[in-house]
């Protein structure tokens, strides 16, 4: 690119620009009964309000699932609800991305 100077400026250019793309993960849960199911986003909020803000690894959260007896409950069929994880723009600490935000889907 050196030897080109217009594709360097086109590159650089294209870089200021560019946004940072977020990483989402999203955990299933099945097998829950409809009261369950409503209390989800309640159960999520309790466990993670908290900690979120700090900065979770997908350990951190798992471990905190498990705690909660959450665990049993992912990935069962049929899902009928997930946990989105979300790294703003990938954020790593040391090698493990790290979740700032969630939220929780009706399915």
């Amino acid at each position: 690119m050196s030897a080109n100077p217009r594709l360097l400026a086109a590159f650089e250019k294209y870089q200021t620009a560019a946004k940072a793309i977020d990483l989402v993960a999203n955990l299933g849960f099945g097998g829950l009964d409809k009261k369950e199911v409503e209390e989800f986003p309640h159960i999520c909020a309790d466990i993670l309000a908290d900690r979120i803000d700090a900065g979770l690894t997908m350990d951190d959260v798992l471990s905190l699932l498990r705690k909660h007896g959450l665990d049993s409950k992912m990935h069962e069929l049929l899902q009928q609800t997930t946990l989105q994880l979300i790294s703003k723009g990938h954020e790593i600490r040391g090698d493990r991305f790290i979740y700032r935000q969630y939220r929780t889907l009706n399915f």
